[in-house]
């Protein structure tokens, strides 16, 4: 009876095991607009994933398994996203149809043909001056800033990822802790989310690190989707 018991309460905590060590997995459908064979990497324009990210253009970094020869520039594809600790993974690709070249989105037709505006700048020339929104619904205009070193980077609060936002708002955190000393550098965190990331859901999602970290700050691009064109595309 003993035996019969503890084989039980074995195969419990086996299942257990089993479980408390699954990986998320979801559904992905979405399609590919550009290949990295050498990285294994894929920037998939993909529909919202349920219960996990909103429609978005994001990189997913591809399983060894998955052989990148049989998918093509504009598949439609349909696959399963892996998310594990600190990555993820994509596997499983079925080609389910094909974009035409109509559909895809071209910088040309945003930036009305001033290319220059929208080209990458060269290490030592200056990027044009934005504006966007801070927490506290103010302008934050870059070049008014009295800071001799900006850090930037971007964001979206509904990026669940987590070697994407979670890790690069970290990270921020980390250097802005280790330079917090030197009062001539700052760090700015500008969400690309131009639609959802309004200056009150950002003050919600990261007042508590602006609070704690006095050269820190997040802005919004609601509004200013030029301006994030712009510095996006200079800064490369």
């Amino acid at each position: 009876m003993y035996s019969h018991l503890a084989k039980r309460i074995m195969l419990f905590l086996l299942l257990l095991l089993i479980a408390c060590n699954t990986n998320p997995t979801y559904s992905v459908t979405g399609v590919i607009l550009e290949k990295n064979n050498q990285k294994r990497v894929m920037l998939i324009d993909h529909d919202k994933i349920k219960g996990f990210m909103d429609p978005m253009i994001m990189n997913f970094n591809l399983h060894d398994t998955v052989d990148m020869d049989k998918i093509e520039t504009l598949d439609s594809v349909k696959f399963d996203l892996v998310i594990l600790k600190g990555s993820h993974y994509a596997i499983n690709f079925n080609k389910i149809g094909k974009r035409s070249n109509s559909n895809t989105f071209s910088l040309n037709e945003f930036s009305d043909g001033n290319d220059k505006l929208y080209s990458p700048k060269k290490v030592g020339e200056k990027i044009s001056n934005v504006s966007f929104t801070s927490l506290d619904n103010s302008e934050y205009n870059l070049y008014k800033s009295d800071k001799d070193f900006i850090i930037i980077s971007y964001i979206f609060s509904r990026c669940p990822m987590p070697e994407m936002c979670p890790a690069t708002i970290s990270n921020i955190q980390y250097l802005a802790e280790t330079f917090k000393k030197k009062e001539n550098m700052s760090f700015i965190l500008i969400s690309f989310d131009y639609i959802y990331d309004t200056p009150e859901k950002l003050y919600e999602t990261y007042q508590h690190i602006e609070q704690n970290y006095n050269n820190i700050d997040f802005l919004s691009s609601v509004n200013h989707i030029n301006d994030l064109y712009i510095i996006a595309k200079q800064c490369g």
